[in-house]
């Protein structure tokens, strides 16, 4: 060996191996966990699109004192009453404000009172209380969100926290994705 020069160094395909193999044995541990909080982000996600277009709708009936629409579809129509996952208008007077986009793939919303759309008069109270449901594509229970909407138009959000097919709010509702 020549002077000044150092012997070779690095690691042997056998020690490589165990240590793939250890990361490997983590991520599989991991990975279903991983995947729920995925599966929860996306859910949130779409929640809080319909959290905000609510608040976008009761803001716009506060500040210009008239009468606002949060409802189904595209285009200048209502689509039909839960068809929320095409997306949504937001209408003043019959003139749309805001055209929301599609929930992603498989999502579903639904709104439980018989009118297409939410109203909100002036003073910010909505003309029929009601809730929406936010289902994911696999339909499980505990991403499922149910957002609120009462009287005066304010609003709060329900889940399944405990997993035991209840919203844990108030009324302890079944949740039916």
């Amino acid at each position: 060996m020549p002077s000044g020069s150092r012997p070779a160094t690095g690691h042997t395909v056998p020690e490589l191996l165990v240590v793939l193999a250890i990361a490997a044995l983590l991520f599989s541990a991991a990975a279903p966990s991983l995947m729920t909080l995925a599966a929860r982000s996306r859910v949130d996600t779409a929640v809080e699109t319909m959290v905000g277009a609510v608040r976008f709708t009761r803001h716009l009936a506060v500040s210009r004192g008239r009468l606002a629409v949060l409802c189904p579809g595209q285009g200048p129509a209502c689509g039909s009453r839960n068809s929320w996952d095409t997306g949504a208008n937001i209408a003043v007077n019959g003139d749309v404000a805001l055209t929301l986009p599609r929930l992603p793939e498989g999502y579903r919303v639904t709104w439980n009172r018989s009118a297409a759309g939410i109203t909100f008069r002036p003073d910010g109270s909505i003309t029929q209380a009601g809730s929406l449901l936010v289902c994911a594509p696999d339909g499980d229970p505990r991403h499922a969100r149910r957002i609120v909407v009462n009287n005066q138009g304010r609003l709060y959000q329900e889940r399944d926290r405990d997993g035991d097919g209840r919203f844990d709010g108030i009324d302890r509702r079944t949740v039916d994705c």
